[in-house]
């Protein structure tokens, strides 16, 4: 670790084979079960093409919109940021798509106490798309594409 928080490549390449092989060994374990007789399981009846579906290795974050946030929380009392995974649905075609969900990466400010910057209530303040003002952002693109 750098003093500038940047992380050699080997090891950022190491913690990437690190979470692909727990997703492999995860998708090897559920192949296994769903060969021996758990094809029936609630888990495969929900996602029935989980072993054959790209999973999610990295999302993009346009610079620009990141700038955006930032400086407009920070007046909020930004000092960090915090990330949170999450999934949405599909919308470009629900009925037919093979990826029912998108990966989704929120951002949200950080102040100096490790608190959320983030509205607690939405009421009242949602008149239309542009109007919302959570503090949560969702601008990312999750790799590979769905």
């Amino acid at each position: 670790m750098t003093d500038n928080n940047q992380i050699e490549i080997s090891e950022a390449k190491d913690r990437i084979d690190s979470y692909n092989e727990l997703m492999e060994s995860l998708k090897n374990v559920l192949r296994d079960y769903f060969e021996n007789g758990g094809k029936d399981h609630e888990f495969f009846q929900k996602y029935p093409n989980f072993l054959e579906e790209k999973h999610l290795e990295s999302f993009l974050i346009p610079g620009d919109d990141f700038i955006s946030m930032y400086a407009g929380e920070k007046e909020k009392g930004l000092t960090n940021v915090r990330a949170y995974l999450g999934r949405e649905v599909n919308k470009s075609d629900v009925q037919t798509s093979e990826y029912p969900y998108i990966a989704s990466l929120m951002l949200v400010g950080v102040n100096k106490d490790g608190s959320d910057i983030v509205k607690k209530s939405l009421e009242g303040t949602i008149s239309g798309k542009d109007d919302i003002d959570s503090g949560v952002f969702d601008f990312s693109k999750p790799n590979p594409p769905y």
